[in-house]
Order: structure tokens, then C-alpha cells, then sequence
């Protein structure tokens, strides 16, 4: 992954912008990156299953057990992607930002509103969908 780390330091914006990128930004990209890649090897493993034992059981052979697993992997990935997205266009100041005093110090309140847009897109979307699917086991964890 690139070390998005160094690219925020070296934007000319104050401490506490560089504070949110990395503590609120960065951390959700990083957070629904893994759980990305965490749920799609529950989901191939599951699927592996379901091949293997699918004369087992219809609902494994049918797939309806791995909705769920499926899921969350497209949801974390779609959000991870739509954050990483911002995140370049705020850094090289492209569409969105450009035209926003052409500093990051300017667009920087334009970039958090975006961000948290998709934060609470992917929230509404995880209690709707995803937690609607039975993971067997505990409750569901929301995200970030």
C-alpha cells in the first residue's frame, strides 16, 4: 500500500488537518482494507466449502449462506475505494478540489465533508444490509 503517511505530511496544511487525515482518513481506509480482505477469505473459504460439501445441505449448494460473507466483502471494498478515491483527488487537488482556492488548506473542509459522507454511507449501509444477513454467532460490530 502506498505509505500515505509521507504524502500527508508533506501537504502544506495545519496539524489538526493532518491530524484528521491520519487519525480519521487514513484509519478507515486502512480499518475497511483489512476487513475487505478478511471477509473475502471467509468468503472463498465458505465458497470452497459450499463446492466441496454441496451435496450436503441445498442451502450451502444454493450459496444463500455465504450472502452475508459477500456482502460485507463489497460493501468494505466499495468503501475502501471510495475513500482511497477522495484521498487522491483531495492529494493531487483534482476534480472536487480543484476549484476550492487551489490549496489543500482550502479544500480540506470540502474533503472531510466528503469523507464523512461516505463514513455514514457505509454505516447506513452495514445496519440496512449486511446486518440484516445471520453471521451465526454474535451480534454484528459496527464499523470504524
Amino acid at each position: 500500500m502506498t505509505d500515505f503517511r509521507t504524502v500527508i505530511d508533506a501537504l502544506d496544511v495545519g496539524d489538526m488537518e493532518k491530524r484528521y487525515l491520519a487519525e480519521r482518513w487514513l484509519d478507515q481506509v486502512q480499518w475497511l482494507g483489512r476487513k475487505a480482505g478478511q471477509a473475502q477469505l471467509r468468503y472463498y473459504g465458505l465458497r470452497l466449502t459450499t463446492m466441496i460439501g454441496a451435496v450436503l445441505t441445498p442451502a450451502l449448494a444454493s450459496g444463500t449462506a455465504l450472502g452475508g460473507h459477500l456482502e460485507r466483502w463489497h460493501n468494505y471494498r466499495r468503501t475502501v475505494e471510495r475513500l482511497k478515491s477522495l484521498g487522491w483527488q483531495f492529494f493531487e487537488l483534482g476534480p472536487g478540489y480543484s476549484a476550492q482556492g487551489k490549496t489543500h488548506a482550502a479544500a480540506f473542509p470540502f474533503f472531510v465533508s466528503d469523507v464523512e459522507q461516505v463514513l455514514q454511507s457505509d454505516v447506513d449501509t452495514y445496519l440496512t444490509k449486511v446486518t440484516a444477513e445471520p453471521e451465526g454467532g454474535g451480534g454484528p460490530a459496527a464499523p470504524g
